[in-house]
């Protein structure tokens, strides 16, 4: 494993709670966030303290949902914010056990309500997709509405001192008004009583993008008209729609690759 992902990784541990028929997931996200605030200050536009904040929240509160849900599924997260206008979007590799966010702050789309898109998948099943409004700034908050009303699981979010980051869900023989009247100072001690420890899973900061796959995802619109990709210069620099990172897409090499993509239609036709 190279050094950036060892750097940007967050170990998260699940408890039972018997007494209170809750689980609890916590994180310790410290080097993941240290890692995250490298990676937005090589963004074109630079992110400001709110965003930045949102952004970890996003971050944060998808990993610890994460860990929870099966290894091999994948979930990524909207969160289209009205006021101020700002969109940030997280994803969730199960099976790598990555995570990659990015916050949009120009050219956002002012909607009515605030709403938070949900969707994921698993390789062999069906993908889902949830819409909901939602109300306010705190994205932990913003999750704990997404578990309310479409997962119908009562679930509490909390940032713990640190970059520790805690959720706490009630099973169903759980007292409902036990979770809905948790605050914050009640978390670390749900952490000391939990007397089960269920597992442990590490999550990295990664995104695994490249100038080849963005080249790849260029020549599907530009394949057949590179000059107005690229008006005249011997290349470009783009960045990545997940994370953010510039890559720098090379004219003679997306002109090679295009070759190749026509070679290979033509066999696939002479095949057929």
């Amino acid at each position: 494993m190279n050094e950036s992902v060892e750097i940007g990784n967050a170990e998260i541990r699940r408890y039972l709670l018997r007494k209170k028929s809750a689980l609890i997931t916590v994180g310790d996200f410290d080097l993941m966030f240290q890692e995250l605030r490298r990676h937005t200050r090589r963004w074109d536009v630079p992110i400001d303290d709110l965003s930045y904040v949102m952004l970890r929240q996003a971050i944060g509160g998808s990993v610890l949902v994460a860990a929870g849900r099966p290894p091999d599924e994948s979930s990524a997260y909207t969160f289209n914010i009205t006021e101020p206008p700002i969109n940030v979007f997280c994803s969730v590799n199960g099976v790598r056990s990555t995570v990659v966010g990015r916050a949009f702050l120009e050219d956002v789309q002012a909607e009515e309500a605030s709403r938070l898109f949900v969707e994921s998948h698993r390789p062999r099943g069906d993908p889902t997709r949830s819409v909901l409004n939602v109300i306010g700034l705190d994205l932990l908050e913003i999750f704990e509405q997404y578990f309310v009303q479409s997962v119908q699981l009562p679930t509490r979010f909390f940032e713990l001192g640190g970059d520790e980051m805690i959720m706490i869900q009630s099973l169903p023989q759980s007292d409902p008004s036990w979770i809905l009247e948790l605050k914050r100072t009640d978390a670390p001690a749900c952490i000391e009583e939990a007397d089960e420890a269920i597992e442990s899973r590490t999550f990295a900061f990664a995104c695994g993008c490249t100038a080849e796959k963005l080249a790849d995802a260029l020549l599907r619109m530009w394949g057949h008209k590179p000059d107005d990709l690229f008006g005249g210069q011997a290349g470009i620099e783009v960045s990545c729609p997940r994370c953010g990172t510039g890559w720098f897409i090379d004219r003679a090499s997306f002109d090679r690759q295009w070759e190749k993509h026509l070679e290979a239609a033509d066999l696939d036709e002479f095949d057929g």
